[in-house]
């Protein structure tokens, strides 16, 4: 789901509970304001929200301001957004604004919450597609659907999964595949996967792909330790590289990644015997090489004179 459009008809007021992000709808707002009446200005608004700083709404709209809580109060208040509406706009505003994975995905629990209508459908959709995303079970539960005997009992999806996660999880995951349309049953009641198109601006559930990373990373620690060499592979490799081959490494890794999934075609549906995470993770481990001549000699002391 990508952030709705500009409006087509400035005639129409923008509603805040048909957005997923506060500053399009404060650019469409303030553009049906403008038609409304030519005259209308940024100052104008700051005055009518109590602020001194008559740039401040422009800036907002660009992306170079966010707002305090203070702020978000008297931007309501020059919105003219009240109860519901203004507790839709904060949410919203800090649920776009927040940059931790954690306040991210607390932030769209509280605004889902608290939005209605069009605005609900939309915010639960993403709500959805991160919820999809954060757990490593949830995509592996996709997976296991493509498995011989696949049952949508969340005891049996327990064991299979080798009793790592809980039945409550197992039934969450099942739900939000459902609700994604990412699973459907045939005539014969048999369920199998399917591949809606998702549209969603990837911005909005970054968050949630940390966390889903991070998430793989610890189901990893615990086949370390706890799994067998027939049901795990590790495999590292450390390099020293030019910097201009960065970008080819990167197309080499998901072309591999992209060719092994082409292998797993849809003809073995149903004849699949395991779920299994490739997880593939290249990291740069030093700076630039003149960045860290410039820090060595910022960091350098000063000699002394004789």
């Amino acid at each position: 789901m990508s952030t709705k459009e500009k409006n087509s008809d400035s005639s129409v007021e923008p509603k805040v509970n048909d957005y997923n992000n506060y500053r399009t709808f404060l650019s469409d707002w303030f553009a049906w304001k403008k038609g409304r009446n030519h005259s209308y200005s940024g100052a104008t608004f700051a005055r009518q929200a109590g602020l001194n700083a008559h740039t401040l709404l422009g800036m907002a709209i660009r992306g170079q301001r966010n707002l305090g809580s203070d702020t978000i109060r008297a931007f309501s208040r020059a919105l003219s957004l009240k109860g519901r509406e203004a507790a839709i706009f904060e949410k919203l505003v800090l649920f776009n604004q927040s940059t931790k994975p954690d306040d991210k995905a607390f932030y769209l629990e509280q605004l889902h919450s608290v939005s209605q209508g069009a605005g609900r459908v939309l915010i639960g959709r993403v709500r959805n597609h991160a919820q999809y995303l954060s757990n490593w079970y949830v995509v592996a539960l996709r997976e296991l659907v493509s498995t011989r005997g696949f049952r949508p009992d969340p005891d049996w999806i327990v064991k299979r999964f080798k009793n790592r996660i809980t039945r409550k999880q197992a039934q969450e995951s099942w739900e939000i595949l459902k609700n994604l349309g990412m699973v459907e049953a045939d005539e014969s009641g048999r369920f199998r996967v399917v591949n809606p198109s998702i549209d969603l601006d990837p911005g909005h559930v970054d968050f949630a792909i940390r966390a889903y990373h991070r998430d793989q990373i610890a189901r990893a620690r615990v086949a370390i330790d706890e799994e067998s060499l027939d049901e795990r592979m590790l495999s590292s490799l450390t390099m020293a590289v030019r910097e201009r081959d960065l970008p080819l490494l990167r197309e080499k890794i998901n072309e591999f990644r992209k060719s092994l999934n082409l292998s797993n075609g849809d003809e073995s549906a149903g004849e699949r015997d395991h779920v299994i995470a490739l997880n593939v993770q290249m990291i740069v481990l030093t700076n630039e090489v003149g960045a860290s001549n410039r820090e060595a000699t910022e960091a350098a002391p000063p000699q002394k004179k004789e």
